[in-house]
Order: C-alpha cells, then sequence, then structure tokens
C-alpha cells in the first residue's frame, strides 16, 4: 500500500491472519473494508465509494454467526436493519428510509425471542399503533401517534393481565376580574396531581385523536391556570377545549379532555 491506492493489510504480529483489509483509491476508502477478530474469523465487513458506506455492512459475533446487518445508500441508512443474537435469532428489527426511520420497527427479548416492541414510524416520527409486550409476552401497553405527537387512545395493563386505569377528573373554575383587572382567570386542577402534569387549551379547529400542546397553562403548584382578558366595551363567549397530559407509571402519556363555556362582558 503506498498511501493513496491499493490494499492496506494489517496482520497479526508474527503471522500470516489478517486482522484488517481495506481498499483505498485516491487516498480514500474505496471497495472492501474487512475487520477481522484476532483468531481471524469475520467481525466486520462493509463496502465504501470514497470514505462512504455504501450497499450493506455486517457485523459478526466471535462464534461466526451473523450479530447485524444495515444497509445503505450513499451513506444514508436505508432499508430494514436486523440484529441477531448468538444463537441465530432476530431480535431487533428497524426499517429506514433516506436515513429515517420509517415504517415498522421491532424488538424481541434476546434470549427466549418473544416479542416487547412493535413501533411504527413515518419520516422519523412515531406514527401510528405502538405496542409493548412484558417478557411474558402479555400485552404491556398500547399507545397511538401522529408525527410524534401522542393521540387518544392509550391502553395499558399490568403483569398479571388486568387492565390498568389511568382516568383522572378535571375540575374546572374561574375567577372574573374583568371590572378590575379586565380579565377572566380560568383554574384548572387536576385530580391527584402529579409532578409532570401538563394542561392546554386545544384549538377549536383540532378534530382529530391527536392533540397538539400549543396552548399552555401556568402550572401554580397543584393547579394551572391561563387569563383570558375582555377589552373595555366587549363580550367574551368562548367554549374552551381542555386538554391535561399526564405521564403514566410506566412511561406512557394518558389525555383527558374537558369544555368550559366561558362567557363575561366589560361594559
Amino acid at each position: 500500500f503506498n498511501g493513496k491506492d491499493g490494499k492496506r493489510i494489517i496482520y497479526a504480529e508474527g503471522t500470516k491472519t489478517i486482522l484488517q483489509l481495506v481498499e483505498y483509491k485516491n487516498g480514500l476508502k474505496n471497495g472492501a473494508f474487512m475487520d477481522n477478530y484476532k483468531n481471524g474469523t469475520p467481525h466486520y465487513r462493509a463496502f465504501y465509494v470514497n470514505d462512504t458506506l455504501q450497499d450493506s455492512a455486517v457485523y459478526y459475533h466471535p462464534n461466526g454467526k451473523i450479530f447485524s446487518v444495515n444497509y445503505y445508500i450513499k451513506g444514508k441508512k436505508t432499508g430494514c436493519w436486523r440484529k441477531y443474537n448468538q444463537q441465530g435469532d432476530l431480535y431487533q428489527l428497524i426499517c429506514f428510509k433516506d436515513d429515517l426511520r420509517d415504517s415498522v420497527s421491532l424488538k424481541y427479548s434476546y434470549k427466549s425471542v418473544r416479542l416487547i416492541e412493535r413501533f411504527n414510524y413515518l419520516a422519523g416520527m412515531k406514527d401510528g399503533r405502538q405496542e409493548c409486550f412484558y417478557n411474558s409476552g402479555k400485552p404491556k401497553s398500547i399507545t397511538y401517534f401522529s408525527k410524534n405527537q401522542p393521540c387518544l387512545g392509550l391502553q395499558e395493563w399490568d403483569e398479571s393481565g388486568k387492565k390498568v386505569n389511568n382516568d383522572f377528573t378535571i375540575s374546572i373554575t374561574e375567577q372574573n376580574k374583568v371590572l378590575m383587572e379586565g380579565f377572566i382567570k380560568v383554574i384548572v386542577k387536576l385530580e391527584n396531581p402529579r409532578k409532570g402534569d401538563q394542561v392546554y387549551e386545544r384549538d377549536p379547529n383540532e378534530t382529530s385523536k391527536a392533540v397538539s400542546q400549543t396552548y399552555p397553562f401556568e402550572r401554580k403548584g397543584d393547579y394551572f391556570e391561563k387569563n383570558y382578558f375582555v377589552a373595555r366595551g366587549t363580550v367574551l363567549i368562548k367554549k374552551l377545549n381542555i386538554a391535561a397530559f399526564r405521564k403514566t407509571f410506566l412511561g406512557n402519556t394518558a389525555i383527558k379532555l374537558a369544555t368550559y363555556n366561558l362567557s363575561s362582558s366589560n361594559y
């Protein structure tokens, strides 16, 4: 190897066992890339074009079985990547398109090869039905997303198979300060408040199961508040669509909706 073109080969000291072989052209990796364990068995196989990964890249376990198969187009992740345990059983599958997760992703327990996760993606974002399972194979949770935005429809189960109740109540009150300060203060309280709770006003034009987090209420201790101003000489009539977000003990997002009719005049 002259430092620019040809094959750069590294041998185990004092032997003819190849530890690494890399093909170069014009000083860049072009062609095969081989990396071996100390005993000469394959560890990594790939193909490069001008220092950029192209086609498949394969890793091997020390016992010679394939560990993972990855695919590239001009250096970008593409296709369905796979990982295998030392017995040769598939335990992970992740599909890519243009370097982003796309379509289905599956994860299995390493030894028993039971399905643990079945996620769906679109252009790198969670989209659609997402499922998790316990190691026993029993369902753990079903959630729904739209472009990474959590949706209604969460279901969870404990390890015995009993469905988890994530419901909670929302109470809404108001403090009318229109005559003195020109606004109505809306106060939202959630049953058994938790540290990560969040409350938003939902866009009135939003009709999908995905719930946006655009208009937040401000948290004040164990309640949330938001002021609605009423200009002098005007009347405020507004239907509030409230959305409360709560993290469950399994790490998912439970969403609760409520409505409140707000009205006042400032004359």
